[in-house]
């Protein structure tokens, strides 16, 4: 029966649009009145993110900012994304925004840790006076959840790698990178932020590295210890050593940037 309830709402929507001649106006409704947002966005993804308007992509970018902020409320109470919405459907959300490059979604991609490389590229995208100031804001914030951290570190690592930040810019980075391997961090945070400062090759990030790399108090000294992972430690340590040495991060840069859609 609900499975039928959202059909005739599918088809209201698109039988209304057509005879108003104003389909995108429709979808824009359809978020609103309850219809099932994945029917909503292969509608959208039928219409090409290039050919929505900007009230449609208005529209989904406030939906994956609310999405955004209920996989971050729900972590807090130790609630699975999939009680809420599928998680492939959260991801599709992501990847169609990112797909719109319109700057009114740099926060929304800022935190929308299940959209991949896709969200990663159009921060990239959007370039360093556009896009880095709300990705600072995520990677300093004592509140944001580690995969955000994790999100926006990879961003201003492929920022760097790309060539597109200023010396300003890079100063920026440089102090996000530090404060995320100063203090108690969770480890994939060090992790990430190991990798930006093997790109950055700053002395002072140079320096902690090093320490990382040699001497393994220094990962405690950061929270790491292997009670969580196994070797937790001696992988932090070998992250370390490879960056000092030159070994680029995975995923690679040229990676991240290229677009890969799914099989059909």
């Amino acid at each position: 029966m609900r499975i039928l309830l959202t059909l005739f709402l599918v088809l209201l929507v698109t039988g209304t649009a057509a005879a108003q001649g104003n389909s995108q106006a429709a979808l824009v409704q359809a978020l609103t009145k309850g219809v099932a947002l994945e029917h909503v966005l292969t509608e959208v993804e039928s219409i090409g993110p290039k050919r929505v308007d900007a009230e449609l992509r208005g529209a989904l970018i406030a939906r994956l900012e609310q999405l955004n902020q209920q996989v971050a409320d729900a972590i807090k109470i130790d609630q699975t994304v999939d009680t809420f919405i599928a998680p492939e459907t959260l991801a599709q959300l992501s990847r169609l925004v990112a797909d719109f490059r319109d700057p009114r979604a740099v926060a929304a991609l800022s935190r929308a840790t299940y959209g991949g490389p896709a969200a990663v590229r159009a921060l990239v995208a959007f370039g360093e006076q556009t896009a880095l100031p709300t990705v600072m804001k995520v990677a300093m914030a004592p509140s944001s959840h580690y995969t955000e951290v994790e999100h926006v570190l990879t961003t201003m690592r492929v920022l760097v790698e790309q060539g597109k930040v200023s010396p300003a810019g890079r100063a920026q980075i440089q102090a996000a990178a530090k404060a995320r391997l100063t203090g108690d961090q969770y480890f994939t945070i060090v992790w990430h932020a190991i990798d930006l400062a093997g790109v950055l090759k700053d002395p002072e990030l140079n320096a902690i590295l090093n320490d990382l790399a040699t001497d393994p108090n220094e990962s405690v000294r950061r929270g790491i210890v292997n009670d969580e992972v196994p070797d937790l430690i001696v992988r932090t340590q070998k992250r370390a050593a490879d960056r000092l040495a030159g070994e680029p991060p995975l995923p690679r840069a040229a990676d991240i940037m290229t677009e890969r859609r799914p099989e059909p």
